[in-house]
Formats: structure tokens, sequence, C-alpha cells
């Protein structure tokens, strides 16, 4: 195998991570932005920016690595590098395309450096939350005498007194409603 072909199969090699990375980036999106569901507790939304943190930090290597490995590129014996504008097909100068290229990577790198902290102390901000499942009325019970009696049941199905505290974690008391 030469060397271009070692080269071609880095690349071929790269790609298809890459395409996962965006496919994996593409279900925190969905699982966020409410297509998986609509509501977000502080819990998912935790992990989701973990994940989200650490895709940044990812994303800020592998761009912080392709400065150097561009300019490489310049000087590798084993390519020649050419550069055409895609407009017009006239031939630019590769360096100086590779310097303009370099300039927009490290402002990127500087958004994503700025973005992982945002994804941290957003996530450090939800870090104490959780929640617990809120009692729902349910419809009135028969007594023996043919009244109709409050209950209340919690969304678990278990039933609760009327004015107690639910007993799942929280502490302010049920609300009651007669039932019908």
């Amino acid at each position: 195998m030469d060397e271009l072909d070692r080269l071609t199969a880095q690349g071929t090699e790269i790609r298809p991570r890459a395409d996962r990375a965006a496919d994996a980036a593409e279900g925190l999106a969905r699982a966020a932005n409410g297509t998986s569901c609509r509501t977000v507790p502080a819990l998912l939304g935790y992990d989701l920016l973990g994940n989200v943190k650490v895709l940044l930090w990812y994303v800020r290597e592998a761009t912080g690595y392709l400065p150097r490995g561009l300019e490489r590129s310049l000087g590798d014996e084993r390519i020649v590098v050419y550069d055409r504008d895609l407009a017009s097909g006239q031939d630019r100068d590769p360096v100086a395309q590779v310097a303009i290229a370099n300039l927009h990577l490290e402002r990127l790198n500087n958004a994503l450096r700025e973005a992982a902290a945002a994804a941290e102390a957003a996530q450090s901000a939800l870090a104490g939350q959780g929640y617990n499942p809120a009692p729902t009325p349910a419809r009135g019970v028969h007594a023996a005498d043919g009244s109709i009696q409050e209950r209340l049941t919690h969304r678990s199905g278990a039933a609760v007194r009327p004015g107690s505290t639910c007993g799942f974690g929280d502490r302010q008391p049920c609300s009651t409603s007669p039932g019908l």
C-alpha cells in the first residue's frame, strides 16, 4: 500500500465515525427539542447537558487538531495540494486558504470552549432538581350508605387520605375533590 492509499484509507475510516457522531448529535437534539418527548424533566435535562458538554469537548478536540494537520498537508511530500475557487474555477494559493480556514477554526474552538462552559453551568444549575409524581383526583367512592365519599388517588394508583401528605416524597398536603 503506497502513501496515497494509506491517506485515502485514513479518510475512509474517519468518515463513518464522523457520521455516527452526527447521528448521535441528532438523537440528542430530538430528545431535547421535544420530538421524542414533550416534557424534559431536569433529570433528563441534566443528562442531556452532560452529553452535549462531552460532545462539545470532543468536537473542540477534533477541530483543535485540524489547523496543524492542514498546515502539515501543505508540506507533505506524499501529496501535491492544489486549491480552486469552486465558483470561478480559478486557482488559489493553498497556503492562504489554509490560513483563512485556520482563523475560522480558531474562532470555532473559542466558541466551542464557551459553549461547553455554558452547558456545564446549565447542568450545574439543574444538579439538585428532581420530581415526584403529582397527585390526581379520582372518581368518588360509594360508601355503604350510598353517599359519595371523597377520594384522592396518586398517579401511581395509590389511594391517599384527604388532607394527608401524599407520601411519595412530597411534603405538601394533597388536595381533595368530591368524586362524581
